[in-house]
């Protein structure tokens, strides 16, 4: 009953944290909320009101200096050449050159172009920012646009073409040569892209009587691009049409179908007034929701009364939160300072105890749990000594067996006359006592699950008694696993001994080389006879080869030789 009194007091907290914060938060918005109506229709309708007209009439003049930039680049263009007195100067890059470099430096311009009455055509295009080419057409290109990308030395790499290109047949060298003077052309698509376009173009007369036009165009996605700097999407968007309303440009990104989502306002549309030029009209559509940037002055109102309350519900909850936590941080201390070995309970902990409150209950379970803990940890290293003695016995007591069963087979060998089966018993006493070389390094470093595999293969190489085997392990110190150590230390046994035996009783002459290292997720054996013929493996026993093949698969490895030199067995396993 003591504990279930404490825990429904417990649950007042609930109500301390919870009414305070609903109460401040409601405060807040209400007065946000009231400040806000004050004064959000009046600020938005002066705002739309001045942006809509200054975005108009800013629109008007920059189209226009943009479209009379682009004549006046023609009419510099159709006069140079009108001065030329050898159309062979035409028909180099040098001309392109020109052009590209206008394109460089007006972004707005899309291609600068130069079309001769015998079909020669040259240009310069921008396919996007930072992005141009050159192109020509003509004798040269046997009818076909071919176009060029020019790199940062300035030198030329051809890109691509198109075939059967005769400017005389665009819209914007049929207008000029028709009207005999400059003239904007009607909107139409690019030969090469497909995109909407419109051109200043002015046909010429060489001094050696070469006719031509030179054009300057501009296209309706860079007109689009250069509306969409002069208004944020956010706050609205600016239409270029025609007479006949057709939308020629825009800086509104469309939803699917060409649609727009947000409801817009028409707020004010301009004659774009231009000598030659189409009766083109700029529309400007405003966001209303867009432009609450008056009612900065308001929201600093607010948020200086949310912060406020913020603040003052901070300072009451730290009060509160304090209350609760520092008795559990003090028990957190003491809980962190408690040794397994020996835990001790600190005086702290008791005060705690004494105390009302689910964090009394708290301190009391640590300090049962201090005493279990103290009694577990005695019985489980009890636990862990007798299972280290018993471990090293097994250990021993295996390889004390291997060892007795090795002398058994060697003794046995000894009294066999006929080479052969004395052979095949050496063979099995060599395999035992490998295992048995297993247990001796776990029972002499006390570590029952791995082993260092250098100085196991070191055992394995001294045992074999060729003096003429070198072994390498790198890195130093590297140790495996048992169910990996012993596969590894029976194949390099059984390579050794079919190396070494075809020498019989001179084995001083092997020179074996075995080399075990690791790369990255992997692990490479190696054993190497620099004078042992490729045969070697495929000469021995049945039991040999089935043996490796088995042990290799055993350590899901892969086995491979290489008779470069000698011949050299590589067992490639995952780490």
């Amino acid at each position: 009953m003591r504990r279930l009194k404490q825990g429904t007091r417990f649950g007042g907290l609930g109500k301390i944290m919870f009414l305070p914060f609903f109460l401040l938060l409601f405060l807040g918005l209400m007065s946000s909320w009231a400040l806000y109506l004050s004064s959000a229709h009046r600020v938005v309708a002066e705002l739309i009101d001045q942006v809509a007209r200054d975005t108009a009439q800013t629109t008007i003049r920059e189209l226009q200096d943009l479209f009379e930039y682009a004549r006046t680049i023609t009419i510099v263009n159709a006069s140079n050449f009108s001065f030329l007195e050898n159309s062979a100067e035409i028909d180099s890059f040098s001309f392109q050159n020109t052009f590209y470099h206008q394109l460089l430096s007006a972004d707005s311009l899309a291609i600068i172009a130069l079309a001769f009455s015998d079909g020669e055509y040259m240009e310069a295009q921008r396919l996007g920012p930072n992005n141009l080419r050159i192109g020509r057409a003509g004798k040269q290109t046997n009818g076909s646009l071919e176009f060029y990308r020019i790199d940062e030395e300035g030198k030329m790499e051809f890109t691509n073409m198109i075939s059967d290109y005769d400017p005389r047949q665009r819209p914007w060298y049929k207008n000029a040569q028709s009207a005999g003077h400059q003239v904007w052309s009607r909107p139409y698509s690019l030969y090469s892209s497909e995109v909407p376009a419109i051109s200043s173009a002015i046909p010429f007369q060489g001094k050696d009587g070469r006719k031509g036009v030179v054009a300057t165009a501009v296209t309706f996605d860079g007109l689009s691009t250069f509306l969409s700097s002069a208004l944020d999407e956010k706050k609205g968007y600016i239409e270029v049409i025609d007479d006949t309303g057709k939308t020629i440009a825009s800086s509104a990104p469309k939803e699917e179908g060409g649609t727009h989502t947000e409801k817009k306002t028409i707020i004010i549309q301009q004659t774009l007034s231009m000598s030659g030029f189409p009766e083109w009209r700029v529309r400007v559509f405003l966001n209303e929701s867009a432009f609450t940037t008056p009612l900065k002055k308001a929201d600093q109102k607010t948020v200086i009364v949310l912060i406020f309350l913020l603040l003052l519900f901070t300072f009451v909850s730290g009060i509160i939160i304090s209350a609760v936590t520092k008795p559990i941080r003090e028990l957190e201390q003491i809980v962190r300072h408690i040794d397994p070995a020996n835990p001790q309970v600190s005086r702290e902990i008791f005060k705690i105890a004494r105390q009302k409150g689910e964090i009394a209950s708290l301190a009391e379970s640590f300090f049962n749990m201090a005493i279990r803990i103290k009694k577990n940890y005695g019985e489980l290293q009890q636990n862990l000594r007798e299972k280290e003695l018993l471990l090293q016995e097994v250990h021993h007591r295996v390889k004390n067996n291997l060892q007795i069963i090795s002398s058994l087979l060697c003794l046995q060998a000894d009294e066999v006359n006929d080479l052969a089966d004395r052979y095949t018993i050496i063979q099995c006493q060599r395999r035992i006592q490998t295992m048995a070389y297993v247990h001796e390094a776990a029972y002499a470093t006390r570590t029952y699950t791995e082993i260092e595999i250098g100085d196991y293969l070191r055992m394995i190489c001294g045992s074999a008694g060729a003096h003429h085997i070198t072994l390498s392990a790198e890195p130093e110190g590297q140790r495996l696993p048992l169910d990996k150590a012993i596969p590894c230390g029976l194949i390099v046994n059984e390579l050794i001994s079919l190396m070494i035996g075809r020498y019989e009783n001179h084995r001083e002459k092997a020179k074996i080389k075995v080399s075990f290292t690791r790369n990255s997720d992997t692990y490479i054996l190696s054993v190497w006879d620099k004078t042992a013929p490729h045969s070697t493996l495929s000469k021995s026993g049945t039991l040999s080869r089935d043996l490796i093949k088995s042990l290799a698969s055993q350590l899901r490895g892969t086995m491979t030789s290489n008779q470069e030199e000698g011949v050299q067995f590589i067992v490639i396993f995952p780490a």
